[in-house]
């Protein structure tokens, strides 16, 4: 497969992601479900930036932060002993 098809594709299923996410909260706060809370995170190389409306939103960024600088390093550490 091409790997610039394959690109397009992956942005694709992430904006159709974003945009399921934001129905899906407007759907419940239109019903009147639940709070609304969030977080981010910000990758700049192997550093994270978190932030969130409550612990519990941190916490779970935390985790993610910590996955995805696991998998950088170990791609590229394949990438290095690989070339």
């Amino acid at each position: 497969m091409n790997l610039v098809l394959l690109g397009i594709m992956l942005i694709a299923a992430g904006i159709v992601l974003c945009i399921i996410g934001m129905l899906a909260l407007m759907l419940r706060a239109a019903k009147g479900f639940g709070k609304v809370s969030g977080g981010g995170l910000v990758l700049i190389g192997p550093f994270p930036i978190v932030f969130g409306t409550s612990t519990k939103i941190v916490r779970i960024m935390i985790l993610i932060s910590i996955v995805l600088v696991a998998i950088f390093l170990i791609l590229s550490l394949m990438f290095v002993l690989w070339w």
